[in-house]
């Protein structure tokens, strides 16, 4: 059944990517496990409201990778992690004229060590300004 499956999935000619939130997967892991209980995709797109094209494109996912999780992207992980970066924002929206070099020592207190420039370049992404 799983290679009909596949093969079903190869004959559409555009890939349509689904963009689903991190707190979906669940939903993908139902459409997984009613493809297994063998509906077919119009069906499951009927059930679940998602385009056949997506179903066809989150199985093949499936059988090709075991899961239905996003794979991990390539790139340099950030020095300021999310959590860190909402404090810097609290402290700067709370006293604007705070300096960067001030922020630096907070990253160290934290185990980060970020640079004056990798700090002020955290905060004109957000939108503020450090001196």
């Amino acid at each position: 059944m799983w290679s009909n499956v596949l093969a079903t999935c190869k004959k559409g000619s555009n890939m349509v990517l689904l963009a689903i939130s991190p707190g979906q997967y669940r939903s993908k892991s139902r459409l997984v496990a009613f493809c297994k209980k063998g509906f077919g995709y119009r069906k499951i797109s009927q059930r679940l409201h998602v385009a056949i094209s997506s179903v066809c494109n989150i199985v093949k996912k499936f059988l090709v990778l075991g899961t239905v999780n996003n794979r991990q992207r390539s790139g340099r992980p950030q020095k300021i992690n999310p959590r860190l970066g909402r404090k810097l924002n609290r402290i700067i929206k709370g006293n604007p004229r705070s300096a960067a070099q001030e922020l630096v020592a907070v990253c160290a207190n934290q185990g980060v060590e970020a640079s004056r420039s990798t700090i002020v370049h955290h905060l004109n992404r957000a939108g503020l300004q450090a001196r």
